[in-house]
């Protein structure tokens, strides 16, 4: 009877070994593909930001975004190129502070809240190096599946087109 029971728990011991060694090994299997579709997504998602913060640096016009509170979280390139100042110095700043927006027009775009209507407003803007331009812009809220979550702003200099257009209306009136 005991090299019976000898026998039965040492094939026991064994049935469970190699039952523990191939649920390990399938484990280790599937953490192993489970890490390279993590790889692969990482990558893809690194990928997508790339593309997207290439097409944002190749608009023509300034792109900023804000967060709720009006603090900018993002300045692309013409941006920059616009107002004279470098988007590190402008990260995290209040945007009207930024655009020199008056107070009025500040109070309005911190009330938008159809995002399927912007509001276009021109004002006057003194760059970071001392021009002095005309500056459209439109600001939108910013929709993400949470909700409102700050301001996009677009802009243009259009010193040019105003005084094209006050040029021309001097000629009408002559």
């Amino acid at each position: 009877r005991y090299p019976d029971i000898v026998a039965s728990t040492t094939g026991l011991n064994v049935f469970l070994f190699f039952s523990i060694a191939f649920l390990s090994g399938s484990l280790a299997d599937r953490l192993q593909r489970a890490g390279a579709r993590l790889e692969r997504a990482s990558n893809e998602i690194a990928d997508l930001q790339a593309f997207n913060q290439h097409v944002i640096d190749s608009l023509a016009s300034g792109l900023a975004t804000t967060d709720r509170q009006g603090r900018i979280l993002t300045f692309n390139r013409a941006a920059e190129a616009i107002t004279g100042h470098p988007a590190f110095s402008v990260v995290g700043r209040r945007l009207e502070e930024v655009l020199e927006l008056p107070p009025n027009v500040a109070n309005e775009l911190g009330h938008l809240s159809d995002p399927s209507r912007g509001r276009r407003v021109e004002t006057s803007y003194r760059t970071g190096d001392g021009r002095q331009i005309d500056l459209g812009f439109t600001a939108t809220p910013l929709q993400t599946p949470g909700g409102n979550a700050g301001l996009l702003f677009a802009f243009q200099d259009v010193t040019d087109i105003k005084k094209f257009e006050r040029d021309a209306r001097l000629r009408q009136r002559l």
